[in-house]
């Protein structure tokens, strides 16, 4: 008998199998299962890096994981940092639009991730709350370098 995929008994089942470790599920092999696996870096041109990061945002929406605080790194910077995330372990996708993913290249909340918070994304009420609350050195303010209004944001009343 074939699995039925919109069978809630078949998310179980591999949600129990992933938690055994009889399958390992990456952002990179969910996309290859799709005909859409994001190419290596190297060799690609800096206009194929842009269109690569452009299809690998808007694949990763497909598998409901959102990017967002990256608009401080430039197009091949941003590539990588997603393509590291992408063959990172320890995903399961649930198939389900009612749940979503969310991931920054800033969001371990290092210092340096903080600083970068602060002066590209954070607005001037959140960044006076971290200098009153947190004792924070307000880093300058700066516009975002690299503004990509296009990346697409996370809407569960959608669907």
């Amino acid at each position: 008998m074939e699995p039925n995929e919109d069978d809630p008994l078949y998310e179980v089942k591999r949600l129990d199998d992933f938690l055994d470790g009889k399958i390992q599920m990456t952002p990179y092999f969910e996309l290859e299962k799709r005909g859409s696996a994001p190419p290596m870096i190297d060799g690609l041109s800096d206009e194929d890096v842009t269109r690569e990061l452009t299809n690998l945002v808007w694949g990763l929406a497909d598998l409901q994981i959102f990017v967002s605080d990256m608009d401080h790194l430039d197009d091949r910077a941003a590539y990588e940092a997603l393509l590291e995330f992408c063959d990172a372990p320890g995903m399961f996708f649930p198939g389900s639009k009612s749940s979503a993913c969310h991931w920054s290249p800033i969001g371990s909340c290092t210092e340096e991730d903080n600083e970068i918070y602060l002066r590209f994304y954070a607005d001037e009420a959140t960044r006076t709350m971290w200098m009153i609350e947190d004792g924070v050195t307000l880093p300058e303010k700066q516009p975002i370098p690299f503004p990509r209004p296009w990346i697409p944001v996370w809407n569960p009343t959608e669907e």
